[in-house]
């Protein structure tokens, strides 16, 4: 006769090395999945006293350091396809004197050339915006000056003019004639240097952004112009005082440090991740162990298992009785969510104007088809002890067979849709890329799958136990769902709304981040002008939505424990 404690033991063992297992192909894959990177560090030093707009009155860098850092990204990331991503990431970091930058890159070499470009291009813009305003006020006295018809005096007044005929330059404020007439000669060192900064910076967009990502021939045409015009002003204010010439490493009022490689790589930490998914899936089990003394979850798993029949029974019901007398079957797994992305992408994409983001058909999709097994399975799941009260009342079984199955007859069309989805991806690699192959990232889905399923069994018969209590509970999921599809990024990207509601949404919304999770190792992390790479989800990330999830399982399987067996009463 065989022994229940062996039974339960034989059971956590087998949790615990399928909980160890679990976390590893979690974890262990993004960090092998990691480039090697060399790690590149200079020091930016700022004066404080000479650019205060740059500081708060705490003493640290404002918004207006985070425009300068942008203008010298948006350079760096048209010099550098791929400038701020995983590849080629950057971070900057403020100290007691300045600025210490850091460029990755998977070439020592190239990470000190960028480090070095990137940190140059930091000092430049940093004086470039002080020197803005001052061009702004020399530019309004040039007005003045030829308001009054005055013959430019000097070559570097006859270039400042031709700044105001081509309209190189546009400013925060309109320019304004000012009264008082002064020079480009006869300003501080400082500001001249400053302006020719600004100049600079003006010519380095130009080079870099404007004239290649315009295809209108008589606009490049005079944008070249603007760009000899630029060059020409340089060429004369630095040839007439060499002083005026851009260093960044010179020793003023702000400058860089000699960059530094490190001799060897970042650590990508894969025994941290193996040595964690160890001691994680051990305290799984511990906590398992506990759960299990409060409402026997061991016993029910066993029970559960003798009734499989009934359970695969009872999902293929679902399926033949959903497609039941239809001509084209199962087939409308693909079509209902094809026409819900063809109505989303004409209503989001061009009526309401969100196809700005790149890939657009795909991402939506990528939203899309974990969205409809979530709602399908919540909806089915609320009403399955309600529309099985017949079933209920005649025999026993473990009535959790009721819910699990809705979820999991979901997950199978779920599965049955994945084919759009691939159609997609490739339909897509093909147009943008030239090639139809798949992102290797797509094997994760099974992680993101699992992760999932674990969340939507728990809502399940969290919904289902209330709505045994009181059938109002399957009106209220039906409103419910409809709000929740726009608390989800399905039809918009995370990144574009508030910082604070999207960090919100990921915290309190687990389905907000699995829906990020599938679309990040399809689509790749939405980025406006920028084409996404996928990629694997951050390991912290899946965690929090994992320990989310297991404390929503806990939690509706336990309500669910309180009415199983008061079920026919209530029914």
């Amino acid at each position: 006769m065989s022994n229940p404690l062996n039974h339960k033991r034989n059971f956590f063992l087998m949790f615990s090395g399928a909980a160890i297992l679990m976390l590893l192909a979690m974890f262990v894959p993004r960090q092998l999945a990691l480039p090697i990177l060399y790690r590149a560090q200079t020091t930016v030093t700022i004066d404080p006293q000479r650019y205060r707009e740059l500081y708060d009155a705490d003493g640290r860098l404002d918004a207006d350091f985070d425009a300068v850092v942008f203008q010298a990204q948006r350079i760096m990331a048209a010099r550098y396809p791929g400038f701020g991503e995983a590849e080629l990431a950057y971070t900057i970091t403020q100290q007691s004197t300045g600025l210490d930058v850091y460029v990755d890159a998977t070439d020592p070499q190239v990470a000190r050339r960028v480090a070095s470009e990137f940190a140059d291009m930091l000092v430049l813009t940093v004086r470039a915006a002080g020197g803005r305003e001052i061009l702004r006020n020399l530019l309004g006295w040039e007005i003045t000056l030829a308001v009054r018809g005055q013959s430019a005096v000097d070559p570097a007044t006859v270039m400042l003019r031709e700044f105001l005929r081509q309209a190189i330059f546009a400013f925060n404020r309109p320019i304004e004639p000012v009264a008082e007439y002064v020079q480009f000669s006869a300003l501080p060192s400082a500001d001249q240097y400053d302006l020719v900064r600004a100049v600079e910076y003006r010519l380095h967009e130009l080079i870099a952004i404007e004239i290649p990502q315009t295809p209108d021939a008589d606009k490049q045409q005079r944008l070249a112009l603007m760009r000899d015009t630029l060059r020409a002003f340089i060429a004369t204010v630095t040839t007439t005082n060499p002083a005026l010439s851009f260093d960044a490493t010179q020793t003023v009022v702000v400058w860089r440090s000699t960059v530094v490689v490190a001799s060897t790589p970042l650590p990508r930490y894969i025994d941290w991740a193996v040595g964690f998914s160890v001691l994680f899936g051990l305290l799984a089990t511990a906590f398992l162990f506990l759960f299990d003394r409060s409402v026997g979850v061991v016993d029910r798993v066993r029970e559960i298992w003798r009734f499989r029949v009934l359970l695969g029974y009872l999902v293929q019901r679902n399926l033949l009785i959903r497609y039941k007398g239809s001509f084209l079957g199962f087939a409308w797994t693909q079509i209902v969510p094809m026409a819900q992305l063809l109505v989303y992408w004409v209503v989001f994409g061009y009526f309401l104007q969100g196809n700005a983001l790149p890939l657009y058909p795909l991402f939506v999709v990528c939203g899309l088809l974990p969205w409809i097994f979530t709602s399908e399975a919540i909806a089915m799941a609320v009403r399955s002890v309600h529309d099985n009260a017949n079933l209920v009342r005649q025999a026993y079984f473990p009535r959790e067979v009721l819910p699990v199955s809705s979820v999991l007859t979901s997950m199978v069309n779920f599965l049955l849709s994945l084919p759009v989805l691939f159609v997609f991806m490739l339909g897509i690699r093909w147009v943008t890329y030239g090639t139809l192959s798949m992102p290797w990232t797509v094997i994760y889905l099974p992680v993101v799958l699992l992760v999932h399923l674990i969340f939507l069994i728990g809502l399940a018969l969290l919904l289902t136990a209330l709505a045994i209590y009181t059938i109002d509970t399957i009106h209220f999921v039906g409103i419910f769902l409809q709000i929740w599809f726009f608390l989800n990024p399905i039809v918009y990207s995370l990144v574009s709304v508030n910082p604070s509601f999207a960090r919100l949404m990921r915290w309190v919304n687990p389905l907000a981040s699995i829906i990020e999770y599938y679309r990040e190792i399809v689509y790749g992390i939405p980025q406006i002008g920028v084409l996404p790479t996928p990629g694997i989800p951050a390991a912290e990330s899946i965690l929090r939505t994992l320990l989310t999830g297991l404390v929503v399982f806990a939690v509706g399987y336990w309500l669910f424990r309180r009415v199983h067996d008061s079920v026919s009463e209530r029914l």
